[in-house]
């Protein structure tokens, strides 16, 4: 997957108590994929970055790359959690691209 960097956001929560938060994101870069449904088409060609929520793991293993201009190829390593009452695909790790056999 190419890794185009990663983000940490964190503050104190504006709601309830204001409880102090911290959470992050991988970015990525992915194919453009053409879809159609009953209502929207959606069509082009290249490539467009999307984010993953990226556990404490993960951003203690991104911090050990470096993120040049069009990312790096790396390996996501993930699993799934559950966030805000749902069960979310998330990033726990990142690793080298394995070598093509």
């Amino acid at each position: 997957m190419r890794v185009t960097g990663y983000r940490v956001q964190s503050g104190v929560s504006n709601k309830g108590e204001g409880a102090p938060y911290s959470m992050g994101a991988i970015c990525l870069l992915v194919a453009i994929e053409n879809m159609k449904t009953k209502n929207t088409t959606v069509t082009g060609k290249g490539t467009q970055g999307v984010e993953m929520p990226l556990t404490e793991e993960g951003i203690a293993q991104c911090e050990k790359y470096t993120f040049p201009v069009g990312g790096i190829d790396l390996d996501l390593v993930l699993d799934q959690k559950a966030f805000f009452g749902e069960l979310k695909t998330v990033c726990v790790g990142v690793k080298p691209m394995a070598k093509a056999a």
